[in-house]
């Protein structure tokens, strides 16, 4: 069985975890990683791969998960957020404990070119058989052609273009292994009633919601968006909106109009849209879902108060204030 991402979590703060806890678990995912890591989850690969840069050998020197093949997406998961506004390298990096060196950082470097690549040639392909691959696919796409738009619109060279393309594709990988590390452990589509009608979560918003409000830092074409940027957990996004669906599914009486939800969350409002989609059952007839396709906050002042005008009545449930007529 392997071990949960939460368990490990825990494992990784001293003040959760004891010593001898966290060896006995470093020491089986040790041995299963030397042997090739077949028998590891994605989970406990990043877990792993990641503690043995902090664990001495017998010789009292770190080991480099860079020796250890199936530690190759890892490597990537983990230093993409020390490099992602500094591909070049050009400025100082800093991991876990010290200053990179000139030569380890140029590794790092050369792997995340080579991932670049990679990815690149992975999602210009246009008919994944792999549903989150698919849908990955097609948002970075999106926003390459974007990238392009606003490259010539604001006539920037192509280096520049080039440079914001770059930058994409790695954080489309990057957000591929967060919701493959979600959906090891998740399942890929959730079911909720609000006022009669089924609302679907499934890994479509949660890769929607990733590419458009997150990860404001590199998105120079997105000028027009809101971004998410505190106060929640982007690992485990369906988690945060099945939350609030739960909380709103108490309280709507009858006013779920299958479109969009108005809330605020720490003084902060934001909107959840919907999208009805009808299916076709033998002997059913049609079915309607309402899927949930994004999440963001608000930040117009216009559209802010026309909501709270025309939505006035504020009504608490959970760690959520919704919006009512």
């Amino acid at each position: 069985m392997p071990y949960s991402k939460d368990y490990l979590d825990k494992l990784g703060n001293t003040n959760t975890s004891t010593v001898k806890e966290r060896n006995v678990v470093i020491s089986e995912l040790f041995h299963k990683l030397s042997q090739g890591c077949e028998k590891l989850s994605i989970v406990e690969k990043d877990w792993i791969c990641l503690y043995i840069q902090i664990v001495a050998n017998e010789n009292d020197k770190f080991f480099d998960p860079y020796d250890f093949p199936c530690c190759k997406e890892s490597i990537f998961y983990d230093r993409y957020l020390n490099y992602f506004n500094n591909l070049d390298g050009l400025l100082p990096v800093k991991n876990w404990n010290r200053i990179v060196t000139g030569t380890e950082k140029n590794r790092d470097i050369q792997m995340l070119e080579s991932h670049h690549l990679q990815w690149k040639k992975t999602i210009e392909i246009t008919d994944h058989s792999d549903n989150l691959l698919q849908n990955v696919s097609v948002e970075t796409r999106h926003h390459i052609k974007e990238i392009k738009k606003f490259c010539k619109n604001e006539f920037l060279g192509s280096n520049k273009e080039r440079a914001l393309i770059k930058s994409m594709i790695l954080q489309s990988k990057f957000f591929f292994r967060n919701v493959q590390v979600y959906y090891e452990e998740n399942n890929q589509r959730e079911f909720y009633q609000i006022d009669g009608k089924k609302v679907v979560i499934d890994s479509f918003g949660f890769i929607h919601i990733l590419f458009r409000h997150y990860g404001q830092l590199i998105k120079e074409h997105q000028f027009q968006k809101s971004y998410h940027i505190e106060g929640l957990d982007y690992k485990n996004l369906p988690k945060e909106m099945i939350a609030i669906i739960t909380a709103y599914s108490k309280i709507s009486s009858g006013q779920f109009d299958g479109k969009k939800i108005y809330l605020k969350i720490k003084e902060k409002i934001y909107c959840i849209c919907f999208r009805e989609i009808k299916t076709n059952v033998k002997d059913r007839g049609t079915i309607s879902e309402f899927r949930l396709q994004t999440f963001y906050p608000l930040e117009d002042t216009k559209k802010l108060l026309k909501i709270t005008k025309n939505f006035s009545n504020e009504i608490e449930s959970g760690d959520f204030v919704f919006y009512f007529k």
